[in-house]
């Protein structure tokens, strides 16, 4: 054995600062145990310093903010297990649920209104606006009416 190969040496590992985790919706399981883990571990190892200490260097080591080890810590407690959250289904975009005859129908109100508010010049409602649109539905299309104009 060489004067080289003793184990005393310390070797110089350059420690990179902890990154700040990418902001996602939620913690998986395994995430919140790694978060545990090094509570626990700072909780055993330094029994003197205060728990809002602990969960600062807790914080600061994971990259996660002091209110999810709060939160982490506390679901632990309160139910003795860390669990997934729950999956959603995705929600429903309003063009899956309108059809297409129903899209156009809205396309051409809107567009009508539009153009009724450019020619009177002004950002607000018409005072006369339920008037002027009727509610005839032959065949399940709108109709606007106009006074003495008929059906359009």
């Amino acid at each position: 054995m060489s004067d080289t190969d003793t184990a005393d040496e310390v070797v110089d590992i350059s420690c990179t600062p902890p990154k700040k985790r990418a902001k996602r919706l939620h913690f998986s399981v395994s995430e919140k145990q790694i978060i545990l883990n090094i509570y626990k571990h700072e909780m055993h190892g330094s029994s003197d310093s205060s728990v809002q200490d602990i969960v600062c260097k807790v914080a600061s080591i994971s990259g996660v903010s002091r209110a999810s080890v709060y939160r982490i810590v506390r679901e632990y407690r309160s139910n003795h297990s860390l669990v997934d959250p729950k999956n959603y289904p995705p929600r429903k975009k309003i063009n899956d649920a309108i059809d297409d005859f129903d899209r156009i129908a809205i396309r051409r109100i809107v567009h009508n209104l539009k153009r009724i508010m450019t020619r009177q010049g002004s950002r607000d409602l018409p005072s006369n606006y339920s008037k002027k649109w009727g509610s005839n539905t032959k065949a399940g299309k709108k109709t606007k009416q106009l006074s003495g104009e008929g059906t359009i």
